[in-house]
């Protein structure tokens, strides 16, 4: 008989349908490492940071991306083979290093000034609406979608209609027809502003000129060129939008927070703006942002299926088992966490040891987009706490995971000039 590690009576109504509540009740139960059952899928879960880089360092080549040798998911389907869905390890190893450079510090600079100005139009926008009500979601979604055009196809807003993209990572739960629809419907906007540019005298810096110069010294084909292109539009903007929504979400629930940003940013501030070097200025803004990813990790969960018959802690792990790496458990774990529910961002002054730490993964496929991520994210948190207050209405914010972490209904906020 196979040791199996402990199953757990998953009753929806002990959480009231919070996944994340379901995982933190688990691990408190049934410890570090347990099987959770969804109809006829059965799911093994880790909620340890030693067990965690046991899955995704030591053990990772035992370990595939979700979908390895089984059948393709909704987003495998519109994404192809793009960095974020393809389960081929060596020609993984291939393309991200194609990409890599284009996310290095050095370059991703060059895209600060696009992301300040889209986000000063949208600070003017709410100025505009002067205590109006809005659906937080939409508008970060609205904002981030805007920024992930700029840096991936330099198109302007007003472009942004004739070449419509609206993919996100929860194509994942698409049915196969309706997603192979939608991938015929992005294949036409992305060949189309392929051969646009190729016509173009472009002179500027985005991912398209990026990948038409790595394409033209490497020789990969146009169907690549597509699944990048793709990839990084849908994991960038949706991701980024999420961390904004936590962010302000946060900032209104807790003004003491928002007051210490504000000591930092009004010193350096001229005009209510600020400018990319004046981030290295802001240490309680990085504080900020380590802590609400330990409370809200855009994507809450690692998943992988085991290649492989092996043993995790002494359990047995058939091979094509399906095993998520709790990243959110990871990051409230009590054992590596002093009073984890708290939200004080004063507790990254103290050294952090991964794997405790991971809101971005951890290995080798740790997200090559992490440090434009941060930047992005860095800069207009910045630039809306100098100009905008926002008063919430909604009175309980529930958390749902749809493969990224966003609230589960609208928060609704006043917002006006500050």
């Amino acid at each position: 008989m196979p040791n199996l590690a402990p199953l757990v009576n998953n009753d929806p109504n002990l959480t009231k349908g919070d996944f994340l509540k379901l995982i933190q009740n688990s691990q408190e139960e049934y410890g570090d490492i347990f099987r959770l059952k969804f109809g006829k899928r059965e799911f093994v879960f880790l909620t340890n940071p030693e067990l965690a880089k046991e899955i995704l360092i030591v053990k990772a080549k035992d370990f595939g991306k979700m979908g390895a040798g089984q059948s393709t998911t909704g987003l495998k389907t519109v994404l192809n083979n793009g960095l974020l869905t393809n389960t081929d390890y060596e020609l993984w190893k291939k393309q991200r290093a194609i990409l890599k450079p284009f996310f290095a510090i050095k370059n991703i600079s060059y895209l600060a000034e696009d992301i300040i100005e889209i986000t000063n139009a949208f600070i003017e926008e709410m100025k505009q609406l002067n205590a109006a009500i809005i659906d937080l979601e939409s508008y970060m979604l609205e904002l981030s979608h805007k920024i992930i055009y700029k840096m991936v196809f330099s198109l302007s807003n007003q472009e942004l209609v004739d070449y419509p993209l609206n993919v996100s990572l929860s194509l994942a739960t698409l049915p196969k027809n309706k997603a192979k629809k939608a991938s015929l419907e992005y294949d036409q906007v992305v060949y189309k502003l392929i051969e646009k540019r190729r016509k173009e005298d472009f002179k500027g810096y985005d991912l398209l000129s990026f990948m038409l110069a790595a394409q033209k010294e490497q020789g990969f084909s146009e169907q690549q060129l597509r699944d990048e292109l793709l990839t990084v539009f849908a994991a960038g903007h949706e991701a980024t939008a999420n961390t904004l929504i936590w962010a302000f979400y946060i900032l209104t629930k807790l003004p003491e927070v928002k007051q210490k940003l504000l000591n930092q940013l009004e010193p350096i501030a001229i005009n209510k703006q600020i400018k990319l070097a004046d981030i290295k200025q802001l240490p309680y803004l990085d504080l900020f942002l380590k802590e609400l990813l330990r409370h809200y990790p855009s994507i809450p969960s690692a998943p992988r299926v085991a290649l492989v018959n092996t043993k995790i802690a002494g359990f047995d792990i058939p091979k094509d088992t399906k095993v998520f790496v709790s990243i959110f458990a990871n990051h409230m774990h009590p054992k590596y966490w002093q009073k984890p529910e708290i939200f004080r961002p004063e507790r990254f002054l103290l050294r952090i040891a991964r794997p405790a730490y991971m809101p971005f993964g951890m290995g080798e496929r740790l997200c090559v987009g992490r440090n434009l991520a941060l930047l992005e994210t860095s800069l207009i948190i910045a630039l809306v706490v100098l100009n905008l207050d926002f008063e919430i209405l909604t009175k309980e914010v529930a958390r749902q995971v749809s493969i990224s972490l966003k609230p589960r209904h609208p928060i609704k906020l006043k917002v006006q000039p500050r």
